[in-house]
């Protein structure tokens, strides 16, 4: 029964060990269906990952090759827009020059450091200033820097040129063989005939049949010649007293005018308002020039004088009454006082002997 008893137990204990690894086991498979699970899913995971891989790896591609263009191009407009700016400065270079030349004061000129668009903005106002000027001047070498400026901006594809004076498109006598000299020998009869109708006289008749060298660029002038030399220079007496030397000085510019609109303005005036308000025309000069005139006519009109002024006005030009003589005389003096506004009558009694 002992030895029953005892198998018995160790065929219970076996058998708890058995089912304890029955227990393991079964975690185990657990497990490992858990792991294929996973395994499964990251498999997919993968497969996604590689597809969209062996998708995008073109597009990848063509975007390297786009981006090699897109540098290529960049550099290529770097290119360009360097010789752009170089171009544009020498532009703005000559144009300034052919300001200068022309008479005409030149301000806001762009730096080196500015941009293209900044050179192009100012050589597109400095165009329209030459081409104003032109038209200001009308005289043969105002003309030939605009069309020398006309053919600078054409070159570099300005199309605000195309509003330039017709007569600076044509083809110039001035560059062809011999007419440097003939456009300046017809300027001299020219500037003659103008001298000679200013002064009232019949202009003499002279070489080249009567041909006028641009008519339209003819205007009176503004200013009269000063006499030669200084009259310090006539005063011989003054020059030993006051140890000077004889100095001759220069003559002052005779201004030209040009009429807008039966108004006459001196052409530096107008040439120096337009280059301080770009952008507006000869027409808003007179208009501007004519409305200030005009109320300065109204003030002046309508101003009335103050109690100071008037005080002021009787004292020094009012008439005084001067009675005839008599052995005692009155003097009445009313002076008026403009800080405390009253009235103090001064009786000042003189005994005059006969």
């Amino acid at each position: 029964m002992e030895g029953l008893a005892r198998s018995l137990r160790e065929a219970k204990a076996e058998n708890k060990r058995l089912q304890a690894e029955l227990d393991k086991g079964s975690e185990a498979k657990a497990e490992i269906d858990r792991l294929t699970a996973e395994l499964a899913k990251e498999r997919g995971h993968s497969t996604a990952l590689t597809d969209y891989y062996n998708m995008t790896e073109p597009q990848m591609e063509a975007l390297r090759q786009e981006l090699g263009r897109v540098e290529v191009k960049a550099q290529r407009l770097a290119r360009e827009a360097a010789r752009t700016v170089e171009s544009a400065k020498t532009s703005c270079r000559t144009l300034r020059l052919a300001l200068k030349d022309m008479g005409a004061k030149v301000h806001g000129v762009p730096g080196e450091n500015a941009s293209a668009l900044e050179f192009c903005d100012w050589n597109q106002e400095a165009g329209c200033a030459v081409s104003d000027c032109a038209t200001a001047y009308g005289d043969c070498c105002a003309r030939v820097s605009a069309a020398f400026a006309l053919g600078l901006l054409q070159q570099h594809g300005c199309e605000h040129v195309a509003q330039f004076p017709e007569f600076a498109k044509g083809d110039w006598e001035f560059w062809q063989k011999d007419g440097r000299s003939a456009a300046k020998a017809r300027l001299l009869e020219q500037l003659a005939k103008t001298e000679a109708a200013d002064q009232g006289e019949e202009p003499v008749g002279g070489g080249g049949g009567g041909a006028e060298d641009h008519p339209e660029g003819r205007c009176r002038k503004l200013c009269v010649r000063p006499p030669f030399g200084d009259w310090r220079s006539r005063n011989e007496k003054f020059i030993a007293a006051k140890n000077l030397p004889k100095v001759r000085y220069l003559l002052r510019p005779v201004y030209r005018e040009m009429t807008i609109n039966g108004h006459n303005y001196k052409v530096v005036n107008v040439a120096n308002w337009m280059q301080t308000h770009p952008g507006r025309t000869l027409e808003d000069y007179d208009r501007v020039h004519v409305a200030r005139l005009e109320s300065m006519a109204r003030f002046w009109r309508n101003h009335r004088r103050t109690d100071r002024q008037e005080a002021i006005a009787q004292r020094r030009y009012a008439l005084s009454v001067v009675s005839p003589p008599s052995p005692l005389r009155y003097t009445i003096s009313v002076v008026m006082m403009n800080q405390v506004r009253q009235i103090t009558l001064l009786v000042v009694v003189l005994w005059a002997k006969m």
